[in-house]
């Protein structure tokens, strides 16, 4: 798994769309806690995985009980 803003060396993404716009020109899921992100990739059809604190909460946990 990459970090869409760490797969080109060169490319300012460091606004939120032009982040969801490589996801979408790249066709990667895009993986995310912001909210506006959320909506953005909802609005323009954008496959997404939303994340909440709780969620991220429940992975941490798994992965300290595997060590």
């Amino acid at each position: 798994m990459y970090s869409v803003k760490r797969l080109r060396n060169g490319i300012n993404l460091s606004e939120d769309i032009k982040v969801i716009m490589y996801a979408r020109d790249n066709n990667m899921i895009l993986v995310t806690k912001d909210n506006d992100c959320v909506r953005t990739c909802k609005q323009v059809g954008i496959q997404h995985i939303p994340l909440d604190d709780d969620a991220l909460f429940q992975y941490l946990l798994s992965r300290l009980k595997e060590m």
